[in-house]
């Protein structure tokens, strides 16, 4: 019997495209993210995008952290979500599909 480790991250991975997180929580997303991580799996298979491995839930995570870092530093400048949202350089993310959905 072969036994493989995959692990099934439906839309909690994206891979090279802006995610699309309307519903939840940052915290919840992190979270589930640093399980992703935990286990090690061989191989995820995502909801969009590619197949990958450890290095996509990997680059998930540090993407959320920096989105959430730059609101957070405009948030505490005043401005309103829309207004930060363009305000916020992708930087090494700048070349993700669908960069609206910030």
């Amino acid at each position: 019997m072969c036994q493989r480790r995959i692990a099934f991250a439906g839309d909690v991975i994206f891979r090279q495209c802006t995610p699309m997180g309307w519903n939840g929580s940052y915290e919840k997303w992190l979270k589930t993210l640093d399980l992703i991580i935990w286990l090690d799996p061989e191989v995820i298979v995502l909801g969009h995008g590619p197949v990958c491995w450890i290095k996509g839930a990997i680059e998930m995570n540090a993407y959320l952290e920096y989105v959430r870092e730059e609101s957070r530093r405009w948030f505490d400048q005043g401005l309103t979500s829309l207004n930060a949202s363009k305000r916020i350089d992708l930087g090494l993310y700048g070349e993700y599909r669908g960069p609206a959905r910030c």
